[in-house]
């Protein structure tokens, strides 16, 4: 039987020069060395981690408060306006004749500024009426379909508290 001795390989893949010197021991980290850069790598992470969802959440917010409340497909209210904004009943009649049309025009709009439309047609008052925020008069007039606006007007509209009838029989 033979036996064959065979020498340590040196490592080379350190890139420590005192770790190339052979028959040297690599040093071991110490328990407390891991455990203190594992605790680091955690905070830095978690802050990170918190920094990113306040940031989205700012950004969500943001985004939440600049989205236009009520959209109105083609005859979209302007968002970018600074004016502060006023509650509005759109009235746009039109003739039994105009009616169907009257009608498919708004529904071109979008389905979601149908739904906020109420008629009168169902009763032989052929008019549409939509309550709707916007700036201006004018403004509130995009809301009815091109075909039908000439005859619409928009009437600012307001609510009255109890109070507010007290103080004005007070001074008449």
């Amino acid at each position: 039987m033979r036996i064959i001795m065979v020498k340590p390989m040196r490592q080379t893949c350190s890139l420590r020069e005192s770790d190339r010197t052979p028959n040297k021991p690599r040093p071991i980290p110490d328990h407390n060395q891991e455990t203190d850069m594992f605790k680091h790598r955690l905070a830095i992470t978690g802050v990170t981690a918190a920094t990113i969802v306040l940031f989205l959440s700012l950004a969500v917010t943001g985004f939440a408060q600049s989205k236009n409340p009520a959209p109105l497909g083609k005859g979209e209210i302007n968002p970018k306006t600074t004016s502060p904004m006023s509650e509005y009943l759109v009235i746009s009649p039109h003739t039994a004749q105009e009616c169907l049309t009257a009608l498919d025009d708004v529904s071109l709009l979008g389905k979601d500024v149908l739904a906020k439309y109420d008629w009168g047609c169902m009763s032989g008052d052929h008019t549409g009426y939509i309550k709707i925020q916007a700036v201006s008069e004018s403004e509130a007039l995009k809301a009815v379909p091109q075909s039908i606006r000439g005859k619409a007007r928009a009437v600012k509209i307001v609510k009255f508290s109890s109070e507010q009838i007290a103080m004005a029989h007070q001074g008449h």
